[in-house]
Parts: C-alpha cells; sequence; structure tokens
C-alpha cells in the first residue's frame, strides 16, 4: 500500500519539483491526472503568464496587482480568503543606541512618544486599499484578528501626521530621525 497519490519523479531544488503518479496507492487518484509539475523559478509575470495562456492549472502566490486580470480571464479564477500572517512595524527598544541611525548615543524608540509617532504616521487604510487592494484585515494587535475573538476591542490610534510631528518635536527630533526597519520575507507584492 502506498501513502499518497502521487511520488517525486525528479527533484531540482529551488526550480522544479515533478510528480507522477503512483500506480501502487490504494486509491484511485482524483481528478485523473498524469502527474503535477511545480515549478519555483519563475518570475511573477512569468508565472501569472503561464497561467493565463493555459500552460500551467495553478500557481500560487497571486500577485494582488494581478487577481483582477486572473479573475478576467477564461483560463483561471483566484480564491482569496483570511490570511494568518501578521505584518507588522517593530521598534527596537532595547537597545540603549539604535543601530543603523543618524541617532547617537541613545535609543529614539525607548520614548513612548516616539513609538506612538510612529504609528500615527501609518496611514493604515492607505495600506489596505492602495497596496493590499482591500484584501487587508488592520489589527491593533500582533496576531491576526480571526485568532482573538476580543480583537475588536483593541483599537489603532487613528493616522495623524500633524499629531506624530507634535509627539515627535516634543521627544527631541523636530526633524524626525533616520532608523532602520527590515521587511518582511515574503514581500507584500510579488
Amino acid at each position: 500500500m502506498a501513502p499518497a497519490p502521487s511520488s517525486s519523479r525528479a527533484i531540482s531544488p529551488v526550480v522544479k519539483t515533478v510528480f507522477k503518479v503512483n500506480p501502487n496507492w490504494w486509491r484511485k487518484p482524483e481528478p485523473q491526472s498524469q502527474g503535477n509539475h511545480f515549478h519555483a523559478d519563475r518570475l511573477r509575470r512569468q508565472r501569472v503568464a503561464a497561467l493565463l495562456s493555459g500552460e500551467v492549472d495553478v500557481i500560487e502566490p497571486v500577485p494582488i496587482q494581478d487577481i483582477a486580470r486572473v479573475n478576467a480571464s477564461e483560463n483561471a479564477s483566484v480564491l482569496t480568503g483570511p490570511e494568518l500572517r501578521t505584518i507588522f512595524l517593530g521598534m527596537d527598544q532595547v537597545r540603549d543606541e539604535l543601530l543603523y541611525s543618524n541617532v547617537k548615543g541613545k535609543n529614539p524608540f525607548k520614548d513612548i512618544r516616539v513609538r506612538e509617532a510612529f504609528y500615527k504616521a501609518i496611514d493604515i487604510e492607505l495600506i489596505k486599499t492602495r497596496v493590499m487592494r482591500g484584501l487587508s484585515t488592520p489589527s491593533a494587535l500582533m496576531i491576526a484578528p480571526q485568532l482573538f475573538p476580543l480583537s475588536k476591542d483593541f483599537t489603532r490610534p487613528k493616522f495623524d501626521p500633524d499629531g506624530a510631528k507634535k509627539l515627535l518635536t516634543e521627544a527631541g527630533y523636530p526633524d524626525g530621525f533616520r532608523s532602520h526597519h527590515g521587511l518582511p520575507q515574503r514581500p507584500l507584492r510579488q
């Protein structure tokens, strides 16, 4: 008895995995298939073009900016739904001196006014509507709202650039300062 309806036939790490039908599998494979090819080497545009042309049946992920185009095609449609991934802006509040900054000898993020200013400077609705094209759910917490029923009891500070500037001035940074923030490993736009 075989544990899966298909087995690896050829693997080229980071590029391609080919699966063939496992003739020893105990059930009838559904749907009937001669096998599957998983390509990891294609650029975003190549993946979308291959899907739209019918060269491939599935791509993952479908880049956000291409969802409408794929849905308008006759060959494919996009299945969307909530994701449990949370992207957040973390601030180094531990070190006494902020790394990769033009501020020397201290760490501005140890001041709550600076952290609140950063929060108020983020237009989360703009990110939701323009960058994520309506496919995100802003959260005031570091976990997806779907995971915590009481998340609705927490609120984010409203986007307030003037309030952010005022807080930075009060904290001693009227012209702001430079700092480095890492990006998620899987970018928002692929």
